[in-house]
């Protein structure tokens, strides 16, 4: 590979890292330090990251355990939907 400016960087694969963090576009953004409105761009495919970000996002794309290990960033848990009671028969 060559320089960063010449990696590309597209809207699937980093919807695929987000997704594949279990962690919905508000909660990845904040983890990460990323603004929402600009992640929800990139996944739109209306702008793409660039220097820094690009760089975050493609080592997140190979090892993103390793990522969140090495920032010491918890991930914010997952809220859960209440489940419903069982109708009676």
């Amino acid at each position: 590979a060559g320089r960063i400016r010449e990696i590309e960087v597209d809207a699937g694969t980093i919807r695929a890292v987000r997704e594949r963090s279990g962690m919905t576009q508000s909660q990845f953004a904040a983890t990460f330090g990323i603004g929402l409105g600009t992640l929800q761009k990139w996944e739109r495919g209306e702008r793409r990251p660039s220097g820094a970000a690009k760089s975050l996002l493609m080592v997140m794309q190979a090892d993103l355990p390793g990522v969140v290990k090495a920032l010491g960033v918890t991930p914010p848990a997952r809220r859960r939907k209440p489940k419903r009671p069982k109708k009676a028969a």
